[in-house]
């Protein structure tokens, strides 16, 4: 009993270790999950090799498969539409940075070219075209969410058809 003992220590001390080979520690959880009396230094290891053997012996029943597959064919219809909004956000984006990209080239070259460049007597001055720039910009801006907003309505039947 006592070299048994001796066997299953050495054998813990491998397991603790990454070091045992599958034998070994087939050795380790038929000790431990056998009917035999384990000595009290031993006996909290058991508990461990119990839950892995349990663990080991858990299994999906067989309609988890065809569960999950049945799920994912169930939201593939909401892709496309997912990828039709993502294009107009796309599109949108895109204009929106030619459009940033050309404004802020145009002011570069008029800043930098000394006859293009507008000066202002007083600060109204350049206060009142600063909100003829801001008002400008922002008409467009309205422009592109009324285009995107009649866009949307376009593809709402569609929507509702997938929904």
């Amino acid at each position: 009993m006592i070299m048994h003992t001796n066997r299953i220590e050495e054998l813990l001390e491998k397991y603790w270790q990454c070091e045992t080979s599958r034998e070994e520690e087939k050795e380790l959880y038929l000790y431990f999950t056998g009917e035999n009396e384990l000595p009290a230094h031993l006996a909290p290891y058991k508990e461990l090799f119990v839950l892995k053997q349990e663990e080991t012996d858990a299994s999906l029943p067989a309609s988890f498969d065809e569960r999950i597959l049945s799920m994912l064919e169930e939201e593939q219809p909401r892709q496309p539409l997912r990828r039709i909004g993502r294009t107009y956000w796309h599109i949108a984006a895109s204009i929106a940075a030619i459009f940033i990209l050309w404004f802020a080239v145009d002011r570069y070259i008029s800043y930098n070219d000394p006859w293009q460049q507008e000066t202002f007597e007083t600060p109204e001055e350049a206060l009142a075209e600063v909100q003829k720039v801001f008002s400008t910009v922002s008409d467009h801006l309205e422009k592109g969410q009324e285009l995107i907003g009649r866009n949307m309505e376009k593809i709402e039947p569609m929507t509702r058809i997938i929904k």
